[in-house]
């Protein structure tokens, strides 16, 4: 708790400067706040972006219009007691107005559920003044708006998140999320295998207009899986209004040799309504270098290792998300959605090695030219029932989704000018294809207006298959070869309970999981099974401070097993000098994690402040040991870790045109190993800020930078970079086509990245350059027009479990 104090001690000088720009009330001072929901009468739907006047004392007599966000909600405050008038209009309903008193006995008007009736009003053109807030807070998450960003007309999904709170990008593109790598990533609230294995990849070819808004659920409830030690990011893709149809299409090009283009369509045919988004990218990156040295402290014969190469990348990459709803009447409803990711990378390149003993002398040296060809992606779909009822928010959901993931990598490697070494041409090919089954039902009950509760059953069936061929100057090798199979089972049960007061929102609950793993190895028909079940306890306590003022506390239990590609025991030599292998009898990690979050959100500013304390230990590390010159690098539970993190993050609104904003963070991590006698801690530090500010003729521009230091691994020392960016934007032709010019890293034609691992018995130093300098330019064009959104159950399957690894994902990278 100490490192937690000393951690608020260093923010606050950020914390006093964020305040000094953000006006604050005065004791005399007061807050009148106005807020609900707009429902619809019949079918109890949300009525998003219905648009609302505020007017004081007359009708006539308007001081402020803004619109409900996507669930309807609005909120406001106000510095003028009296009789405000309140207005709401929304297309194909009928007008509604309400009043109230505001004075110094009351301060808030909590309309609660707005109903609103079915009608033929026509909408006069209103002109919405308020902007929506880059950050909100809600008592089980923090939500980042992205459409509320200008960058995200030519960024990606990548770019926005080194923005968003609580998350950090290092140089190598590797994502934390409160300084771990242990997290996991759900699409529209459902769980996203694709993503999770392939973060970089699939985020780095989503462009950031296709998406909403970024939740981070650092706490998750009892209804979530209890895999995920870091918490969950939520990517919530846009969700258009229906009633007709619409669309968009985009195209952009990127002086890094990108090409990309897009399709957005949605309609609706009497009950059934649907969408479809799909996008689609090539990339052909420039050759970067990158270089290692190693010494390896008790070998005199192979002490001194040296590398130098380069290498690139190219290959395809389309991404469709799709979904749909058929409306059976105004209690029962089927959705459908499905998602789709196939990337096909290949990499080459070409490395030198050479190896000397103590004295420096050349003993050993070789060329090794390389190629990589990934196949990898997921095809998921699923189909959800809900059952609502009289009851408000009363709900029953049934539910079941099939994912497959196929899973291919085939390397080529050709070494030659040899000196003391055997010339050679090794082939090894892995075909690791992935199968999960998911059923889950859930139940919601508003037992009254300040209890609910929350139940549910779930069970996930994986089936994954590992294959390896390996072959060595055309002659294949059966002893290096490796048929797996690797079955898990899990079968789930939770319940929660919710309380809400007047101040005070109470939320707990517990999930009981039972896992069964078989496993074979058909080589040497050797088989082995696992079984365990673990009750997981959560709870959270908030206390409303003030109209905009927020204090939360938070405990959670987490574990997480291990994915396919930290057991696969396929061999990786493919680069003899750097052996990768995984390790079946992982078991799986468990953390305990405690939260505390203020924040404070107004119509001029927000300042969020979370300080957290978790604990592992049995934490799945990867480590490295040498021997004869060569790395040899696995998984085991060997880890115990205490991390400390405070994250602050603030924005400041200049009037209507300007915004700025400040992310930073500070965490201390403190890592040890007895089976490997390796003890390492460290600080880590992140921080961002921008400005975004509207130019005349309604030209927007952003610029963004920020500095970034990894915090210590098992092994790895602490490195860091900085970054930047700069966009402007405009919409034409009545907003109907939107131009948009980026650039990131103006300043570094190449990025510098520098890893350094170190123990008892070898130092290794590797530095690697990323291309750095690209500009991007994007255009996109909207038509139709739609008036409804798409309904779609309010509980999905989201199997947000397996921690990822491998050659398919950033596991590799010194972050993991």
């Amino acid at each position: 708790m100490r490192k937690i104090l000393l951690f608020t001690i260093l923010l606050l000088p950020a914390i006093a400067f964020a305040q000094a720009k953000i006006p604050t009330e005065t004791k005399t001072a007061t807050v009148y706040e106005i807020k609900g929901q707009a429902v619809d009468s019949v079918s109890k739907q949300e009525v998003p972006y219905a648009t609302i006047s505020f007017a004081l004392g007359d009708a006539k007599n308007v001081i402020r219009r803004m619109a409900c966000g996507l669930d309807g909600k609005f909120s406001t405050t106000f510095r003028r007691s009296g009789h405000y008038i309140i207005t709401f209009q929304s297309m194909g309903y009928t007008k509604r107005i309400l009043s109230v008193d505001l004075n110094d006995k009351k301060h808030l008007a909590d309309f609660g559920k707005i109903f609103f009736s079915q009608g033929n009003e026509k909408l006069n053109e209103v002109v919405v003044t308020a902007i929506k807030p880059l950050v909100s807070v809600d008592a089980d998450k923090i939500t980042y708006s992205a459409e509320t960003d200008p960058e995200s007309k030519t960024s990606n999904v990548l770019d926005i998140l080194r923005k968003v709170p609580l998350i950090t990008v290092d140089g190598d593109d590797n994502i934390q999320l409160k300084g771990s790598s242990n997290f996991k990533i759900q699409l529209d609230g459902k769980p996203s295998t694709l993503i999770s294995n392939n973060p970089k990849e699939v985020l780095k070819s989503m462009p950031a207009s296709s998406i909403k808004d970024i939740q981070i659920i650092t706490n998750p409830s009892s209804k979530y899986d209890a895999e995920g030690i870091g918490g969950i990011i939520n990517i919530v893709t846009n969700k258009k209004k229906l009633q007709g149809y619409n669309g968009s299409v985009n195209a952009g090009v990127s002086s890094d040799k990108r090409v990309n283009g897009g399709l957005y369509t949605a309609a609706k045919i009497g009950k059934f309504d649907f969408s479809i988004n799909y996008g689609t990218q090539y990339r052909n990156s420039r050759y970067t270098k990158s270089s290692t040295f190693q010494e390896n402290y008790n070998d005199n014969t192979n002490r001194y290792l040296y590398s130098d190469g380069r290498s690139k990348n190219s290959g395809p990459f389309q991404y469709g998300h799709g979904e749909g709803s058929y409306e059976i009447d105004t209690l029962n409803l089927i959705s459908m959605s499905f998602n789709r990711f196939q990337g096909n990378m290949t990499q080459s390149g070409n490395q030198t090695v050479n190896m000397r003993d103590v004295n420096n002398v050349l003993i050993q040296s070789y060329d090794n030219p390389t190629r990589n060809k990934r196949t990898f992606g997921s095809t998921s779909a699923n189909v959800d029932y809900q059952r609502s009822f009289k009851k408000p928010e009363e709900v029953f959901t049934l539910s079941y989704q099939i994912e497959y993931n196929p899973n291919d990598d085939d390397n080529y490697s050709n070494i030659n000018n040899t000196l003391n070494y055997t010339p050679q041409v090794i082939s090894i090919y892995n075909k690791a294809p992935a199968t999960e089954h998911t059923f889950q039902a859930d139940y919601t009950d508003p037992i009254t207006k300040i209890h609910s509760i929350e139940a549910g059953v779930k069970a996930i069936l994986r089936r994954n298959k590992s294959n390896t061929g390996y072959w060595k100057d055309d002659q294949e090798q059966p002893d290096k070869e490796n048929d797996f199979k690797y079955d898990q089972d899990i079968y789930a049960a939770y319940a929660s309970y919710n309380l809400k007061l007047k101040k005070i929102g109470f939320k707990t609950g517990v999930r009981m999981e039972h896992t069964t793993t078989n496993g074979e190895y058909a080589q040497t028909n050797t088989d082995f099974d696992n079984h365990y079940t673990e009750f997981i306890p959560s709870a959270s306590l908030s206390y409303q401070i003030g109209a905009t003022k927020n204090v939360r506390f938070s405990y959670t239990q987490r574990i997480q097993r291990p994915g396919i590609w930290y057991i696969n025991p396929y061999l990786n030599d493919s680069d003899p000098k750097n052996v990768q292998q995984g390790n079946p009898k992982l078991d799986p990690e468990k953390s305990n994690s405690f939260d505390l979050n203020l924040s404070d959100f107004t119509s001029i500013g927000s300042i969020n402040l979370d300080l957290s304390y978790s604990t592992t230990n049995n934490g799945i590390e990867s480590y490295t040991s040498v021997a004869n010159g060569i790395s040899y690098t696995t998984y085991a539970n060997i880890g115990s870790n205490r991390y400390y993190s405070a994250s602050l993050y603030g924005s400041l609104r200049l009037g209507s045109k300007a915004n700025l904003f400040l992310n930073s963070s500070a965490d201390y991590r403190d890592i040890k190993s007895k089976s490997l006698n390796i003890t390492n801690s460290g600080w880590g530090s992140n921080s961002s800020g921008g400005l975004q500010y509207t130019l005349p003729k309604d030209f927007k521009f952003s610029l963004n930078g920020g500095y970034f230091l990894m915090p210590a691994g098992l092994q790895t020392k602490s490195v860091s970079f900085f970054f930047s960016s700069v966009g402007i934007n405009k919409d034409i032709l009545n907003k109907k086509v939107t131009i948009s010019l980026s650039g990131s890293e103006l300043f570094w034609y190449n990025k510098k990245f520098t890893m350094t691992y170190e123990d008892a018995n070898f130092y290794r130093k590797s530095v690697s350059y990323y291309p750095g300098r690209n500009i991007r330019l994007n255009i996109s064009y909207r038509f139709g027009e739609l008036k409804e959104q798409i309904k779609k159950a309010i509980h999905g399957i989201s199997n947000d479990d397996l921690k990822s690894g491998g050659s398919n994902s950033d596991s590799s990278s010194p972050s993991k």
